[in-house]
């Protein structure tokens, strides 16, 4: 079992071969498709500087992300806010809008 960064334990679903896995460019498919729209180029940047969803990287070239993965990077990153101030508010708290 891995754990997230924050040390809760979930399913090893990168290992599973029956688990579909999407390259760069699907996954960004995915995230748009989901309401989260992304560029792929933004998920190549999110690899070498962090804050991306995260990926298998298979020999020095193919990276693969698991729909379960994205999810949970998507849910993450989401914010229920309740008027425009307190969005000013989270974005200022948090370093800027997304």
């Amino acid at each position: 079992m891995l754990t997230t960064p924050a040390n809760t334990p979930f399913d090893d679903d990168l290992s599973d071969d029956d688990t579909p896995k999407f390259d760069t460019r699907a996954a960004a498919d995915y995230l748009t498709g989901k309401g989260t729209p992304i560029a792929k180029k933004t998920l190549d940047k999110m690899r070498s500087v962090g804050g991306g969803p995260v990926f298998l990287k298979i020999g020095p070239r193919f990276v693969r992300y698991t729909p379960r993965r994205l999810d949970i990077w998507r849910i993450n990153r989401t914010r229920i806010v309740h008027s425009t101030s307190e969005l000013q508010v989270a974005q200022a708290r948090d370093g800027g809008p997304e």
